[in-house]
């Protein structure tokens, strides 16, 4: 089982995305967030196997998010900016959509 959170400020894309974790049987959701600040607090007292993140939200971007942790669990990025996907291969992301 993947322990995974999600980072989404748009509510109708974190609630489509929340639905589609949801049908993945080896997925398992522990939480979800509308900001970064709030999933860095749960990160660091939290074992998560998997983050799938917004990378542009208010605040605390989601690379910004990345680099800030010492420990890194996998990232999945999901963005509409072509712009970031040069930067996935440097922060070693698992993904980017």
């Amino acid at each position: 089982m993947i322990d995974c959170i999600l980072i989404e400020d748009e509510p109708i894309a974190k609630q489509g995305i929340e639905k589609h974790i949801g049908q993945i049987p080896f997925c398992n959701l522990k939480a979800s967030f509308n900001h970064a600040m709030s999933a860095l607090a749960y990160v660091l007292e939290n074992e998560v196997d998997l983050v799938i993140s917004d990378i542009n939200m208010p605040g605390l971007n989601g690379i910004d998010f990345l680099k800030g942790l010492s420990k890194k669990p996998h990232f999945i990025f999901i963005t509409d900016k072509a712009a970031h996907a040069a930067d996935m291969y440097d922060l070693e992301v698992f993904d980017f959509i």
